[in-house]
């Protein structure tokens, strides 16, 4: 079937030319010195214009003396329109502009009177390009296709045909308008413009990004032509060509272009499928245009690596073969008709995403047919296939790559935890859409409630061209093509082989990534027919409600279901009760906390660990954050429920979102809080605690501490796991726990040195090397340094008063101001109490008033009736006083937030502000009821505000810490400027019109009212996406920055920014950021997958023997499982690191040490972006390891476990163990050892508890 409807705005180039009428205007030019001609001051003229926005025909002419003589400084400038001239002589005006020859400076003025030229000859004149133009190249034709092969060699000696171009769409430009290719540097990217500024209004422009080009192929073929081949679809803008100007460039600039989705209708109907440019040069009898098109690369900053000029016997021939025709595509879809829609999905994301092109796929399905295979089987075969099309040898057909394929044992997904599920996934841009997957994502209500039927769902994404969130430009409005491209799919939904796609819903942390739920209806056999409207309908009882007319706030109650949750313990309606809230409103103490008893706690905390949710060492949590029918919140463990006879969870009305109806249901678990969060410094909060007092070289001491802990990870084991500990590295593989027992290994035979020689593999120094690049990198471009002797932990309330509002004698209330705090890790063999003043504060700060000091009271009193003394791994809030202390906190509450607990005495601010007030307001109402229309529009809304919100404040924190004002000298005073700073007048005048102030000595740092109106917007931010009020952007109202200058520690660490882009902070933050240097690479330089096995094996081989001699001696090979498990590792493995890339490359993965340390090297701009996949390649990578374990027969509680269970699960992890030492350096192999060399220790250190015995008699010769 064809793609689903949209309605992408195209291009003017699909609609009918039009006349423009231009009003001609001249201008008097004087001062011109006696030796310039025309062609000397048209091309000063075009060379000060520094903008594209004066990309127009002008024509100059000066007075002659005898008609041969330039006479002495006269002329006249004529441009084509009255709106171009009048913005040339503002920016004279203001100085932006300013033309020198020899030192005189030429003068412009209006000529009042009709223009003496008409506009034919404007058309006529040679136009003088501008500094960006100066190597524009004509353009003849564009065209769209792919590259592929014609044949592939039969045999390794065979020759190999160079690829050739399909030409899929054309568009000619010498007859219906005229095209240009320019190379612009500064902004690293070639613009081929296509229009003509005579006979049309508009003109568009293809933008083709120096980073999304892999190669560019330059040659002749009859004509010079280019082929770009391109990692993603070059983005396409629209522009006027004489649009009205005010004479302000930054208000002239502000959204000058427009982004479309397609050039022409022909070009959307293959765009989709063929994107790859290939363009006709104008052949210029008198110059090599293939030469020149070289140079100007050169000259513009291109790599000339990437650049392969195309000889006679290596050209790239191009021909019309029509691969993605309507006729094509129809054929190709009547082949899926008999097959599974597993199979059909592969097969469609081989087609979507450019893996294969229609005849290939026929030949495919052919192949699939005769395939002796489970369906289900062939389908995960295909999963790989589209992993192996990247990186295959480039001798090796489609085909004959799915045939080495289709021989390997398949061993298929174990069951999988009830946390998680394979999903499938859908990528879509303005242009094209992409299809991923399935791969084990977390799961939530919605999903298990339909159980079978998950293929009935898919994750969506919407992603620009690079696959990259939509961000702001200045200079570009992306707001059409989200509405119409984004809007297209939310309100049409997608056809997928064979599946209508309709939207269902999204949870709140989808929805600031973007990405939302879509389902296909099904019939099902207890439920009858399921729609996305049925499924939104069983929710809760919504109908008759105030949520109906608020689409933002019913939206978000819908999102409750789309969390991701593990399901625990079900209970009935006898078994929970509602109790009040304690305080009042706006700030209630208990705003979203309720209370369990311990036994419900316990039995809720044996089913996680059952079904691997959490690992079974760590302490028993005393909180869990949940989702209950229309409940969300966070639920804390009161030991004195269990008295009660019956109710075993408490919940309060502000927990309640929506009403339901059932009398039974699971309780769901968004998280258990089973071990203390560690705190670190982040740049919101050391900007705020500097301007409350903190001095500078307290931030430069821990971070130096911290630096000189990274740099020591090569030294022991010990070190190495506890800074993964401490910035949860390697959870999957439970890296930090096997370094400790290695370590306690060597205690037991301190001759062995098999410590350091597994701590010298090599998988594990790129381990290393991996880990130490991360956290330096966090170090310095995010602050983020380790606190000691402070924790981030849950809030709950102090339900104290409630029970002295019930009765009870001797209850120990925690006062105002005052906190509890009581933290033990998993190997902590006492708990921790802290005492005395400590700070306390939620991120993101935005307010100075945010940080507020307390007192931890230590050890309660043991003669009263506590109700928290209890508790681990919590901060208890006080639940008295005229406001709650979470509410003081950046407007925070008590139903999951995190609070940071700050003990360290250097960073005690010793100012402090009133706390903000943040009032909630109320939610859009449309005066009826919500459609699913209408939650759609919201989400088009967000997704728009959230790109303009990106310019103001990124990461909802941050920004504000980073501008400067032009007004409030205390402001910049606190950001760093201090004494004289460059001042431009007008906020894009050139360097040579500086200016220079002194700053006030009035200092007013974090207090100052601009902090506070940036922090308001921020606050506003966070609510958008509840009450529905979008952040009003008004730019004449924002504060205005130094000239688009950041400060030095806010440069990103991609590569493409400059540091000519910064000034030099003198904040803390700055020296913090100067003072550590990131210089380890991206690949770590250590190679080699394996681990060193030998000397651990033989130290193990003595502590395992007792329980599995004398089998132990059996030879690894015999064991054929063992292969097929491995194999079918290391190609998951595989998956991993390609579908997990942030590189859109071919061939890019990611490294076995990325995936074991838990990390992603590759830096981008993005870092929601970055962290959005590393949370999802840290699920897939857990789901897999625990699919290992569970073919190795691994106890998933080995505490709880059978003897026979730990024996066998022992046995299996002792032979993957030594399969892994026969398989040397192989890739996969090393991160295979670390999962059996967990389940040795972890059977081993159970089956020893309960068996202690003496090694050396049971086997005098080990």
């Amino acid at each position: 079937m064809p793609p689903s409807p949209r309605c992408p705005r195209t291009s003017s180039l699909a609609r009918p030319l039009l006349l423009q009428s231009c009003s001609l205007m001249d201008l008097a030019i004087s001062n011109i010195p006696a030796k310039a001609d025309e062609s000397i001051l048209s091309r000063a003229i075009a060379h000060a214009l520094r903008s594209e926005d004066y990309s127009i025909s002008f024509h100059v002419s000066l007075s002659r003396q005898n008609g041969v003589v330039p006479s002495a400084g006269n002329g006249i400038l004529t441009l084509p329109t009255y709106e171009a001239g009048r913005k040339f002589l503002a920016s004279i005006a203001h100085e932006e502009t300013i033309i020198e020859i020899d030192g005189h400076e030429i003068d412009f003025s209006q000529i009042h009177g009709p223009p003496r030229h008409s506009i034919f000859k404007i058309g006529k004149t040679q136009r003088i390009p501008l500094p960006t133009e100066l190597g524009r190249l004509r353009v003849d034709k564009i065209q769209l296709g792919t590259f592929y092969r014609t044949s592939y060699p039969s045999n390794d000696k065979g020759p190999l045909v160079p690829r050739a171009f399909s030409i899929e769409w054309e568009y000619p430009c010498a007859y219906t308008t005229e095209a240009w290719l320019f190379w612009e540097p500064p902004k690293q990217l070639i613009r081929i413009k296509i229009g003509n500024e005579i006979s049309q209004t508009t003109f568009a422009s293809i933008v083709v990004p120096f980073s999304s080009i892999q190669k560019v192929g330059i040659g002749y073929d009859g004509v010079p032509y280019v082929c770009f081949d391109t990692s993603h679809p070059p983005m396409i803008e629209e522009s006027e060509f004489h649009r009205p100007l005010t004479g302000n460039r930054a208000s002239d600039l502000r959204k000058c272009k427009q982004r479309i989705a397609y050039l022409h209708p022909g070009h959307k109907n293959v765009g989709q499928y063929a994107h790859d440019l290939r363009i006709i040069l104008y052949k210029d009898p008198n110059a090599d245009v293939v030469d020149k098109f070289i140079a100007l690369g050169r000259n513009a900053g291109f790599s000339p690596e990437k650049i392969v000029r195309c000889t006679r016997t290596s050209q790239i021939d191009a021909s019309r073969q029509g691969f993605f025709t309507d006729r094509r595509l129809r054929m190709l879809r009547k082949q899926y008709k008999d097959l599974p829609w597993r199979v059909c999905f592969q097969l469609e994301a081989l087609l979507s995403n450019g893996l294969l092109h229609t005849p290939d796929l026929l030949e495919l399905i052919e192949l699939i047919r005769g395939v002796s295979l489970p369906l289900d089987s062939i389908s995960d075969i295909l999963r790989h296939f589209a992993e192996a099309l990247v990186s295959r040898p480039a001798r090796e057909s489609p085909i004959q790559c799915f045939r080495r394929l289709q021989h390997r044992n398949e061993l298929p997904f174990a069951q999988l935890p009830p946390y998680s599920f394979l999903c499938h996934h859908g990528i879509f841009t303005p242009s094209r859409r992409l299809f991923k997957g399935p791969y084990p994502v977390k799961s939530n209500h919605v999903i298990r409630e339909y159980q079978g039927y998950e293929d009935y769902f898919m994750r969506v994404e919407f992603r620009d061209e690079d696959m990259l969130v939509y961000r702001e430009d200045h200079e570009v409005d992306s707001r059409s093509v989200i509405a119409q491209c984004v809007g297209g799919i939310m309100k049409h939904g997608f056809d997928v082989a064979g599946r209508q796609y309709e939207f269902l819903g999204y949870s709140m942390s989808s929805l600031r990534n973007h990405a939302v739920w879509f389902m296909s209806p099904f019939d099902h056999p207890k439920k009858g027919r399921v729609s996305s409207e049925a499924i939104r309908y069983s929710l809760g009882e919504f109908q008759g409600t105030s949520l109906l007319r608020w689409p933002s706030k019913y939206a978000a109650r819908l999102a409750q279901s789309f969390t991701a949750t593990a399901p625990s313990v079900a209970i009935h309606r006898g078994q929970w009760t509602e109790v009040d809230d304690l305080g009042s409103q706006p700030y209630q103490f208990t705003d979203g906390a309720g209370t369990i008893s311990r036994c419900l706690g316990d039995r809720i905390w044996e089913t996680l660990c059952i079904s691997g949710c959490t690992q079974v060492n760590h302490v028993r949590p005393s909180a869990y954050q949940i989702r209950f029918l229309g409940y969300k919140g966070v639920v804390s463990v009161d030991k004195h429920m269990d008295e009660n006879d019956g109710i075993i969870m408490r919940l309060r009305p502000s927990m309640r979102k929506f009403e339901t109806s059932q009398k039974e249901a699971t309780i769901e678990i968004v998280k258990a809080f089973d071990r203390p969060e560690t705190c670190y410094l982040n740049r919101p909060l050391v900007a705020v605690l500097e301007g409350l007092g903190v001095k500078k070289d307290a931030f430069l001491e821990l971070q130096d501490i911290a630096v000189a802990n990274i740099h020591d990870i090569t030294e022991s084991n010990s070190q190495f796991a506890k800074s993964l500990v401490d910035h949860k590295l390697g959870e999957q593989y439970n890296l930090p726990s096997l370094l400790k027992q290695v370590d306690a290994i060597r205690l037991l035979a301190p001759r062995c040195q098999s410590s350091e020689s597994f701590q010298n593999s090599p998988l594990l120094q790129q381990v290393q090397q991996v880990s130490r690049s991360d956290i330096l990198r966090n170090i310095k471009h995010g602050a983020r340094v380790l606190i000691p002797d402070s924790f981030l932990l849950v809030g709950v309330p102090d339900e104290g008063p409630a029970y002295q509002k019930a009765g009870h004698p001797d209850v120990f209330v925690l006062p105002e101001n005052h906190i509890y705090v009581c933290v033990q890790g998993s190997d902590d063999l006492e708990p921790i109490w802290l005492s005395g003043p400590c700070s306390i504060s939620r991120s993101p700060v935005v307010h100075p008033g945010d940080v507020r000091r307390v007192k931890a009271i230590g050890k309660p009193p043991e003669n009263m009736l506590c109700l928290f003394g209890h508790m681990r791994n919590v901060v208890v809030l006080p639940s008295v006083g005229s406001r709650s202390l979470a509410s003081c906190l950046g407007g925070g509450d008590v139903d999951g937030d995190t609070y940071s607990i700050i003990a360290y005495p250097p960073l005690l601010p010793s100012e402090e502000a009133d706390p903000a007030e943040y009032p909630e307001s109320s939610p859009v109402d449309i005066q009826r009821e919500t459609t699913v229309q209408d939650i759609c529009d919201f989400f088009i809304s967000f997704m728009i505000s959230d790109v303009l919100v990106g310019l103001i404040c990124p990461n909802l924190g941050i920004s504000h810490i980073d501008i400067v004002f032009f007004t409030g000298p205390s402001v910049r005073q606190a950001f760093g400027y201090s004494g004289y700073v460059p001042f431009y007048p007008h906020p894009f005048a050139g360097p040579k019109k500086w200016r220079a102030f002194q700053d006030q000595p009035k200092q007013d740092g974090t207090h100052d009212a601009t902090w506070h109106f940036l922090a308001r917007m921020c606050s506003e931010a966070v609510d958008y996406p509840k009450q529905g009020i979008p952040v009003d952007i008004d730019h004449d109202k924002l504060p205005r920055t130094m000239v688009g200058r950041k400060p030095d520690w806010r440069m990103s660490d991609v590569p493409s920014c400059h540091a000519k882009d910064s000034y030099q902070s003198n904040r803390a933050l700055g020296h913090m950021y100067r003072s550590i240097n990131v210089t380890e690479p991206d690949v770590p330089i250590v190679v080699g997958h394996g681990l060193v096995t030998h000397e651990l094996t033989t130290l193990l081989t003595r502590r395992v023997a007792p329980y599995l001699y004398p089998s132990l001696n059996a030879p690894a090979y015999i064991q054929p499982d063992l292969a097929i498990i491995f194999r079918n590792y290391v190609q998951e493995l595989t998956y991993i690191c390609s579908s997990h890339s942030l590189s859109q490359l071919p061939g890019a993965q990611l490294l076995e040490a990325e995936v074991v340390a838990g990390t992603i090297l590759m830096r981008s701009s993005q870092k929601q972006w970055r962290l959005d996949r590393l949370k999802r390649m840290k699920v897939h990578t857990a789901a897999v390891v625990g699919n290992i374990r569970g073919a190795l027969f691994a106890p998933p509680d080995p505490r709880s476990a059978s003897q026979e269970e730990l024996t066998r699960g022992l046995q299996n992890g002792w032979r993957a163990w030594e399969f892994c030492e026969s398989q040397g350096g192989v890739f996969g192999a090393g991160s295979f050892g670390f999962v059996a060399l967990g389940i040795v220790f972890e059977c081993w250190n159970a089956l020893s508890a309960e068996r202690p015995r003496d090694i050396d008699t049971v086997n005098p010769g080990l």
